[in-house]
């Protein structure tokens, strides 16, 4: 069952819409997909839940993120 814009994930992430450019956002962000994924914002670029980093996040980013805890 998918969960609604706001409410916390079943991993405890507080995923919200984002509200600036991606570049604005923390070290430590992450940036939701479409298809379930996500990017986290390293200094190196954007790394895929899975592994490899990109220079940016892809182009199913769907608009939402969970900030890192302080």
């Amino acid at each position: 069952m998918e969960r609604k814009i706001g409410e916390r994930s079943y991993l405890n992430e507080n995923w919200i819409k984002a509200d600036k450019s991606i570049s604005e956002y923390p070290i430590g962000t992450k940036f939701k997909s479409i298809n379930g994924g996500y990017w986290i914002k390293t200094e190196r670029g954007y790394k895929w839940c899975t592994g490899a980093t990109f220079p940016r996040v892809g182009g199913d980013y769907m608009g939402l993120v969970c900030l890192p805890e302080k």
